[in-house]
């Protein structure tokens, strides 16, 4: 198992050779609330295109879905390590490295996360997070999904903690934390989740938020929202 971790970690860092690195070292200051903002949106430069492998690949997990709709346990959380984003925009390479961490055992720094996903200090495009992922673990496992209803979205965040591979979210939280419902705002920040529970009604997040970072737990109905209430309404499972 070390050496299948190992051999990953070669190839991540092979990739990350071919890239000009340096684009994205920036110096580090101290991030305030009010700065994270790590979600790279269209007019920045995000691309509206999934390959159709992804697409196959979705469609087969969902498929796997319906055939194990009733397998999930009533509760599961994972123990994943947060790690605080070293920037205001580095909450993608962050909550990759938090989850590439717990499937391997080990990751690399935020800097060569955010060279193999071309984060910029507009932030992550989404849609490079499962491929990285992938990559990564040398897996074909993790794909990107429209969400649909909060049913749906349950079941692919149960499915994904079954197979002890944790969901990632991009969340908008500006109306959520008008109404006290959240501790901070933000137009888009990216988190991983880490469990749940039907019996309590609510999600695990592991954040990687520079104020909160850690482990956190969230109504469904709440997390949801803040889920959805994000342009992109998507997550990577």
């Amino acid at each position: 198992m070390k050496k299948q971790h190992i051999i990953k970690k070669m190839l991540c860092k092979s990739l990350i050779a071919g890239i000009l690195i340096t684009a994205f070292f920036v110096e580090k200051t101290p991030v305030l609330a009010m700065d994270v903002d790590g979600d790279l949106t269209y007019e920045e430069g995000a691309i509206d295109y999934i390959p159709v492998e992804m697409r196959q690949r979705e469609a087969e997990k969902i498929q796997a879905l319906r055939r194990m709709r009733n397998a999930y346990p009533i509760e599961n959380k994972l123990s994943i390590t947060a790690f605080k984003q070293e920037t205001g925009w580095y909450c993608g390479p962050a909550t990759v490295k938090q989850v590439v961490n717990r499937i391997n055992g080990s990751s690399l720094s935020q800097d060569e996360y955010a060279a193999l996903l071309g984060t910029t200090e507009d932030g992550t495009d989404m849609k490079m997070i499962p491929g990285v992922i992938n990559t990564c673990i040398d897996e074909r496992y993790y794909v990107y999904s429209a969400i649909t209803t909060q049913k749906e979205w349950m079941e692919r965040i149960r499915i994904s903690i079954y197979f002890d591979r944790p969901a990632v979210l991009d969340i908008n939280t500006e109306k959520l934390f008008e109404q006290k419902k959240f501790p901070y705002s933000t137009k888009g920040h990216f988190i991983n989740v880490s469990g749940y529970s039907d019996t309590e009604g609510v999600v695990y997040i592991t954040d990687p938020h520079p104020n909160f970072t850690g482990t956190a737990e969230y109504s469904q109905d709440i997390l949801y929202s803040a889920n959805t209430a994000h342009f992109r309404k998507a997550i990577v499972w």
